[in-house]
C-alpha cells in the first residue's frame, strides 16, 4: 500500500525522525533513498553473521522505540566476484 510505502518519510506523530509540520525536513526522501542503496550494496556483496558465539545481545528499549545493542557484533565478509 501507499501508507507503508512511505512510512520512514512520513510527517506522521508516530515517527518524527524527519521532524513535522513547517520544520520537516527538506532531505528526508534523499536521505532514506541513500540508506536503502547503502543497505543494497552491503548486502549484495557481503556475507553478514553473527560472531561464533551467535548469541545476539538483547534489544534496548526507549519508550515505544527499539534499538539494538551497542555491544552487538556483526561479521562482514566480502563475497568472492561472480563472473
Amino acid at each position: 500500500s501507499d501508507e507503508a510505502k512511505y512510512w520512514l518519510t512520513s510527517t506522521a506523530g508516530e515517527y518524527l525522525t524527519f521532524s513535522s509540520g513547517k520544520h520537516v525536513c527538506p532531505g528526508r526522501f534523499f536521505a532514506m533513498l541513500e540508506i536503502k542503496m547503502m543497505l543494497a550494496v552491503l548486502i549484495m556483496k557481503y556475507d553478514i553473521c553473527l560472531p561464533e558465539e551467535g548469541k545476539r545481545p538483547d534489544d534496548s528499549w526507549f519508550g515505544p522505540v527499539c534499538t539494538p545493542s551497542m555491544s552487538a557484533k556483526v561479521l562482514l565478509k566480502k563475497r568472492e566476484r561472480q563472473q
